[in-house]
């Protein structure tokens, strides 16, 4: 999957340079206000992320907790550690680029004048 971002979305290319990311912003506002579906997919995607990020700060709490009570040698608590990095990295990065993808498609439809009613942010 290839990471999409705001300046390959062909709607903006005849912007200038400056005035871009604005336009941008304005259409993921518009979205956010009008279009239930690309407010679900946001705010899910912010609440997966979040509670991957919670759950991993516990889980190595939770661990130094253990290896200061002397119940885990230093060598096992650096190999959970580096185990969990790579399921922490899927479990936030390839969200994030789904999301990323979904985002440009949706403000490249509003700004195409696609968005439901017909409307333009």
């Amino acid at each position: 999957m290839d990471f999409m971002q705001y300046p390959g979305i062909p709607a903006l290319n005849s912007l200038p340079q400056e005035e871009r990311f604005d336009r941008f912003r304005k259409a993921h506002q518009w979205l956010m206000e009008h279009d239930a579906e690309y407010r679900r997919c946001t705010r899910r995607f912010w609440t997966w992320t979040i509670a991957s990020l919670i759950s991993y700060a516990l889980t190595v709490a939770a661990l130094g907790w253990s290896l200061t009570q002397g119940a885990l040698s230093r060598e096992w608590f650096q190999g959970v550690l580096s185990g969990l990095s790579a399921p922490l990295f899927l479990a936030v990065c390839w969200p994030a680029m789904r999301y990323q993808r979904f985002k440009c498609k949706a403000v490249q439809k509003a700004l195409e004048g696609e968005a439901p009613n017909g409307c333009q942010p």
